[in-house]
């Protein structure tokens, strides 16, 4: 399992469109992804693929990290305009 599945909680901002990751032992919060068309919800799995819940127009769930893409039985995805860094 991806060390920052472990150790990291992600938090998605709606209201500014961002993804961040914080790391409970130390407070420090980082934000990793921009732009997800009001994300409200994020997820990481066991590979460390984050997925967000895009809640604006054209609404779907996305693989943002490492990939960007729209998973196959969800509606089409806003412009693949998410920015995503990758979490140290």
């Amino acid at each position: 399992m991806n060390d920052h599945a472990i150790h990291h909680v992600l938090v998605a901002q709606q209201d500014n469109s961002d993804v961040v990751s914080v790391d409970p032992s130390s407070g420090r919060a980082t934000v990793g992804c921009h732009n997800t068309n009001t994300g409200g919800a994020a997820s990481i799995n066991e590979e460390g693929a984050v997925f967000v819940a895009e809640r604006g127009l054209h609404q779907s769930i996305n693989e943002v990290a490492p990939e960007h893409k729209v998973l196959p039985l969800c509606r089409p995805a806003a412009p693949a305009s998410t920015r995503c860094s990758r979490w140290d």
